[in-house]
């Protein structure tokens, strides 16, 4: 009873598939262009206007220096120098030698870091 149910299921599955493939377009979806009638012709080019305000008076800011907006305090170090001083400060430490090699319980090869 279990696989005359499974059966029917299978192709009750199979026959809805096969309904819906029908309503599917094959070719996909065409793109149609509306062509303009003066599309591409030599035209005169317009005149031309101003990007200003018909105004007299006009005031206007360019790019001005960097060094008009940098503040009186001294250059600090940079990182990197800040870096050297501290790594130069430090004392070294020794770390001892690690063993690469081990033959019966005793080491064979050391690396001398």
């Amino acid at each position: 009873m279990k696989v005359l149910v499974a059966v029917l299921v299978l192709l009750g599955a199979a026959g809805a598939q096969v309904a819906s493939v029908g309503v599917q377009p094959n070719n996909g979806n065409t793109v149609v262009m509306v062509e303009h009638p003066r599309h591409a012709d030599a035209q005169e080019l317009s005149t031309g206007t101003s990007l200003l305000c018909n105004n007299a008076y006009t005031v206007a800011s360019g790019e001005e220096p960097l060094s008009d907006y940098t503040s009186p305090l001294p250059i600090e170090k940079s990182l990197g120098e800040v870096a050297r001083e501290c790594r130069h400060s430090r004392p070294v430490r020794e770390r001892p030698p690690a063993c690469i090699y081990m033959k019966d319980g005793e080491c064979q090869k050391w690396l001398v870091r």
